[in-house]
């Protein structure tokens, strides 16, 4: 929770300092460097992290297996990430054009610098995630984004340029890859097993899709929308679409804490205590989603009372935004519950499915409704994944979302 709320706070206060000291149009171009520097994390992981989890989690493995499983995922990863960054810096420095904005194409390479021990340090979260270690789980997001909430305000008042902020990235990143070396080296085991790595990227491919598909869900449009709106119209969209998205917290606490949990009792076959566990769970999460919500509309009209450069008039689009998802938001942490019960072909099919809706509905209304089409596609893509989700676990599992 606390490891949440200073995620949420740097995040808020990250999208004020930079709409509020370089703009909307820079906002907006802030926001689409990270919606890529997600998805690419995703793309070059090949899913090792969701393995390690599973994996660390059923708890089938001695010691020593699981420390060569550790050490072979991280080895694996940050090959092939700094393989693929590299390619990628290489063909947007010939290809700039590639990319909505020169602007962007200007700060995406700093990010790719860093990518390689993003995708290290998610690994490293997945490793204490499937030792219920909740505590260094938390532990890496007050640093990421504590740290880098810390350089930017200090940049700030020295009044750096945004392209200068963001190699505040690749420093966070690294310094946390070190640490999380140092903190672990005990667990490190150079003895490799070719036959561990393979079953982890076996498993992580099955998975890999689906990550990348959900990755894409919940970072595409901020992409898709910057070819449609103008500069500052997509500043106003990523702005909305931030505040938007914290419904989506607290649902991603419980999704952390229960992934282990489902996994472990759908080995077990303890569906009851399982079914059990999550109806608590669906009371507590739809009672503290309905308090973020009235807080959201308060918040909101309280801040951009305060930001009148270019806020001023999005607080209906960012009502209409936020309906969908509050309902989508009731469910979302079921997401991790069809490939825990290894149902992968399904949860490919299902989000596979979202994105395709997603990257329709966005573009469509987009395109023929410019800025308010755009906050109309958050709220209906939501609706629709609220469905797909409920139905998918349900048929598979017979496991109730709500």
């Amino acid at each position: 929770m606390s490891g949440q709320a200073i995620a949420m706070g740097a995040g808020l206060f990250l999208n004020l300092f930079i709409g509020y000291k370089y703009g909307t149009s820079s906002l907006g171009v802030f926001n689409q460097s990270l919606a890529y520097y997600l998805i690419l994390s995703t793309l070059f992981a090949l899913g090792l992290n969701n393995a390690l989890i599973k994996k660390i989690s059923e708890k089938t493995r001695n010691t020593t297996e699981e420390n060569r499983l550790f050490t072979g995922n991280l080895m694996t990863t940050f090959v092939i990430s700094t393989t693929l960054s590299s390619f990628l810096a290489l063909v947007l420095f010939y290809f700039p054009n590639l990319l909505s904005s020169i602007e962007l194409a200007h700060i995406i390479p700093s990010m790719l610098l860093a990518l390689p021990f993003f995708t290290l340090n998610k690994n490293f979260g997945a490793y204490y995630n499937g030792n219920r270690k909740q505590k260094s789980v938390a532990f890496q997001r007050i640093y990421r984004w504590g740290g880098l909430s810390l350089i930017f305000i200090t940049g700030g008042l020295f009044e750096y340029s945004l392209y200068q902020l963001m190699f505040s990235f690749l420093v966070i990143e690294g310094s946390l890859t070190i640490l999380n070396i140092s903190l672990n080296i005990r667990n490190f085991n150079f003895n490799m097993s070719f036959e561990l790595i393979w079953d982890s990227v076996v498993f992580g491919m099955g998975s890999y899709i689906s990550e990348i598909t959900s990755t894409f869900n919940s970072s595409i449009d901020i992409i898709i929308v910057a070819y449609f709106l103008t500069e500052q119209e997509a500043g106003q969209y990523s702005f909305i679409a931030f505040f938007v998205r914290t419904l989506y917290v607290f649902p991603g606490i419980l999704m952390q804490n229960i992934t282990p949990i489902i996994s472990f009792l759908w080995v077990k076959k303890e569906i009851a205590r399982l079914n059990s566990k999550l109806r608590k769970l669906r009371k507590v999460n739809l009672i503290l989603l309905s308090v973020q919500f009235v807080f959201l509309l308060v918040l909101y009209k309280i801040i951009i009372l305060k930001m009148t450069n270019g806020f001023e008039s999005t607080y209906i689009p960012f009502v209409i935004a936020l309906l969908g998802s509050f309902l989508f938001a009731q469910i979302s942490w079921g997401g991790s519950i069809l490939i825990m019960t290894e149902k992968l072909k399904a949860n490919f099919q299902r989000t596979l499915i979202v994105l395709l809706i997603n990257i329709i509905v966005c573009t469509s209304l987009s395109f023929s409704l410019g800025f308010i089409g755009s906050v109309s596609a958050i709220s209906l893509n939501a609706l629709l994944s609220f469905l797909l989700l409920k139905t998918f676990v349900y048929r598979q599992t017979e496991i109730r979302l709500i």
